[in-house]
């Protein structure tokens, strides 16, 4: 009778192959799933690897461009070629004394460049604050901790004598 219960119990064969077979397959799918996720994040970083080589190379193609361009605008305008194109256009160097001015009504020269608001004058808010150790050389520095030093050891006299 225990035999029959256990044989009760027990599955079909085609039932235990069905399922080993579906479990097989679910392993296929995932692993298949996995690869296509591998393949498709490496495709991008590779896609992504060729576009920003292809703009290095841009760049570099484009800084020699403006290297090259830089170097036409320094031989256009060098003393000398600016010198031949004067001439062809009818000019020639003055003498001293032979120059005029014009004085030009609100016109007052070019504008100073200003790169940079001095700090500590009367038009900044802002005062300056350099702490002593800041302009205290090497040498006033280890004198003032040798000092410092001695001034800690305690003098005691000799005993005896």
């Amino acid at each position: 009778m225990a035999q029959q219960l256990v044989q009760a119990y027990q599955q079909a064969p085609w039932r235990i192959r069905v399922q080993r077979i579906v479990a097989v397959l679910l392993v296929v799918v995932l692993v298949g799933l996995t690869a296509g996720v591998y393949l498709y994040i490496s495709s991008q970083s590779a896609e992504a690897g060729l576009m920003i080589w292809e703009y290095e190379g841009n760049i570099k193609e484009s800084k020699n461009k403006i290297s090259e361009l830089q170097t036409q605008l320094a031989e256009l305008t060098s003393y000398s070629r600016m010198e031949e194109k004067a001439k062809e256009m009818g000019y020639h160097r003055i003498a001293k004394g032979e120059g005029k001015f014009i004085l030009v009504p609100g016109f007052y020269g070019r504008e100073t460049a200003k790169l940079t608001e001095l700090i500590g004058t009367p038009q900044s808010k802002e005062r300056i604050v350099i702490r002593p150790s800041y302009t205290e050389s090497l040498w006033d520095w280890l004198s003032d901790k040798y000092n410092t030093m001695l001034a800690e050891i305690p003098i005691t006299e000799e005993e005896g004598g």
